[in-house]
């Protein structure tokens, strides 16, 4: 069975993104029902650094369908997680990462409402993003 034959990526008949989609998800629509993330393309980009011991900024407010990157911009890794320190969450299908030094997480913004975010080895290092329609 030939896969690339099966799914049709095109732009969907609906520009609503569907919730807990992952971020490396491109397919935009199956046998005609809408399953991708963002089919009119990404918005804005916004950086969010890790360095000093620290997020700046700590708070990004975004829309629907924009992307942020955290990239890791101190000596050593961190270990990224969403949610607060004791009750971790995912986003848009990722549940966190490591980051070492000079390295990034790639976000498209797929899920409405402000989301947590905080290094779990170092709980000083904590922001939050806000995506509205």
């Amino acid at each position: 069975m030939n896969i690339g034959r099966r799914l049709r990526a095109r732009s969907a008949r609906s520009t609503r993104p569907l919730p807990r989609i992952g971020s490396e998800e491109a397919v935009h629509e199956i046998h005609g029902e809408a399953v991708g993330t963002c089919p009119g393309g990404t918005g804005k980009v916004y950086m969010i650094n890790l360095k000093n011991d620290a997020a700046s900024p700590r708070h990004t407010d975004a829309k629907l369908c924009d992307t942020i990157i955290i990239y890791n911009a101190d000596s050593e890794a961190r270990d990224i997680e969403f949610g607060i320190h004791e009750k971790h969450e995912t986003y848009a299908g990722e549940s966190g990462t490591t980051l070492r030094p000079g390295r990034n997480m790639v976000l498209t913004l797929t899920e409405l409402g402000t989301h947590k975010f905080h290094d779990h080895l170092l709980d000083d290092i904590t922001g939050d993003f806000t995506v509205t329609p």
